[in-house]
C-alpha cells in the first residue's frame, strides 16, 4: 500500500481542560494548550466549541507530518478515551460528544473506550484492528 494511503491512527486521552493524543505509527504525544477552558464541574466536555478548537491545536502538528497530495488530506482513525469525570461511565451524550468531535477533525473511523485504565499503544491498535 502506498504511504500516503495509509490512515493515520491517533489515540486521544481526555482529562478535564486537556487532551492528550498519540500518534500510534511514531508513538509522538503532543498535548493541546492550556488556554481551552472547555470542562465544568461535571462534564468533560462542557463547551463543544472550545473543546474542538483544543484537539485541533493538538493534532494538527500530527497531521502536517504525514504526507499531503494536493488537497488529499490522510485518512483519521482515532481511538477516544476519557480519563477526569467519568464516575460510573461515560453517558450517550457525552459518547455521541466524543464521536461529533472526531468527526468534526476530520475522523472516518471512531473508537470509543469506557476504560479507565490507560490504554498502551498495542491495546489501542489492537482495538482499531477489531480484535
Amino acid at each position: 500500500m502506498f504511504k500516503i494511503l495509509q490512515p493515520v491512527q491517533l489515540y486521544i486521552g481526555i482529562y478535564k481542560n486537556r487532551f492528550e493524543v498519540l500518534d500510534l505509527s511514531s508513538n509522538e504525544r503532543f498535548i493541546s494548550s492550556n488556554h481551552f477552558n472547555f470542562s465544568s464541574n461535571r462534564l468533560a466536555i462542557a463547551d463543544f466549541l472550545q473543546a474542538e478548537k483544543a484537539l485541533r491545536s493538538a493534532v494538527s502538528p500530527l497531521i502536517k507530518q504525514h504526507k499531503k497530495i494536493g488537497f488529499i488530506s490522510p485518512t483519521l482513525t482515532l481511538v477516544f478515551q476519557q480519563f477526569d469525570l467519568v464516575e460510573g461511565g461515560l453517558s450517550d451524550v457525552e459518547k455521541r460528544a466524543l464521536r461529533d468531535l472526531g468527526e468534526h477533525l476530520g475522523g472516518r473511523y471512531i473508537y470509543i473506550t469506557d476504560s479507565t485504565r490507560p490504554l498502551t499503544p498495542t491495546e489501542s491498535l489492537c482495538i482499531l484492528a477489531g480484535k
